[in-house]
């Protein structure tokens, strides 16, 4: 017996994660600002930038406080070494959404997932946004070194790292999937082959995905529309459902920098998902090894991840008000 098949319902689940990350965000808002007891974690963390490398950071904060607020935030798994892999957690045969971001994040997330040989997963899928230009001269160098080019967009990167896989086998032309989504009206999912699901190849039996993550830019240079990680997990899950798929887990894979905004996320999509629905997350080791470097866990990132974190738990919050 698996471990998810132990798990509690996704209410249950959806009420334990609220309460233990309400609780950091409190006791995280007030090392961070003990001068100010009772302010909201919403107000006390700056919102991160599209790259949450170049996020703003908070000018007030000691060493010893950021000391401290990374210990409180680790309870939640940001910044530890390991991975949080999908077959310790008892995910097999899932289908395994790797979220996109820099060039080595996406690999790192990769890497985790085929190295997991008994995850077995029935899909892979790379969402990315053909939307966000690759500019920043780091991210170029990392795609780079990583993959001999930079591509365009993250999307580009996205198929550079599918093709980088050991054991990937390209298809001689991508296979458009009859699955689409509609940004204009709240995700709403249909058979047409708009080439938002495209597959790329195989890692052994494994179709490998990319999907694209679309938004509406607007003219001041802002977008709006885009689809969050609850909203990529649902649109999975009514894509595959339309496909036959109702049962087989739904995985979200991003970095241990992000697992507590991202695990409030899942629990929010999996109340409406009727299935399992989990996190798995690549560890600041991996990462390094990847990158070549010996770099510590990302704190500067840390203020607008629980900020992140902070948004997402008013949703669930209302979401189980609602249900």
């Amino acid at each position: 017996m698996t471990s998810h098949e132990l798990s509690p319902s996704p209410r249950q689940y959806a009420e334990q994660v609220l309460r233990e990350s309400e609780e950091v965000l409190r006791d995280a808002a007030g090392i961070a600002f003990p001068e100010h007891p009772g302010l909201s974690p919403i107000e006390a963390f700056p919102k991160p930038t599209e790259l949450r490398s170049e996020s703003p950071d908070i000018p007030e904060l000691t060493d010893d406080r950021k000391a401290a607020l990374l210990e409180k935030a680790s309870e939640l798994g940001f910044g530890l070494n390991e991975n949080f892999t999908l077959s310790e957690q008892g995910f097999y045969e899932a289908n395994v959404i790797l979220e996109g971001g820099q060039p080595h994040k996406i690999l790192a997330e990769a890497r985790m997932v085929i190295e997991d040989k008994s995850a077995n997963p029935k899909t892979i899928i790379l969402s990315a946004s053909p939307h966000r230009e690759i500019t920043n001269p780091a991210e170029i160098a990392s795609a780079e070194r990583l993959f001999g080019k930079a591509g365009k967009t993250e999307y580009e990167v996205a198929e550079d790292v599918a093709r980088s896989l050991p054991g990937f086998t390209a298809l001689e032309e991508p296979q458009i999937l009859n699955a689409s989504y509609d940004i204009d009206n709240q995700f709403a999912i249909s058979q047409e082959p708009t080439g938002q699901f495209q597959v790329v190849g195989h890692i052994d039996s494994t179709p490998v995905i990319l999907m694209k993550i679309d938004r509406k830019n607007l003219e001041d240079g802002k977008y709006s529309n885009q689809p969050g990680t609850a909203d990529v997990i649902k649109i999975v899950d009514g894509i595959t459902k339309a496909d036959g798929d109702d049962s087989h887990p739904i995985v979200h894979v991003t970095s241990g920098t992000y697992r507590p905004s991202r695990t409030v996320a899942a629990a929010l999509a999996g109340l409406s998902a009727e299935r399992t629905v989990g996190i798995a997350t690549y560890g600041n080791s991996l990462l390094n090894e990847i990158k070549g470097d010996n770099a510590p866990a990302p704190v500067g990132q840390l203020p607008g991840e629980l900020h992140v974190m902070a948004q997402n738990a008013i949703k669930l919050q209302e979401a189980l008000e609602n249900k």
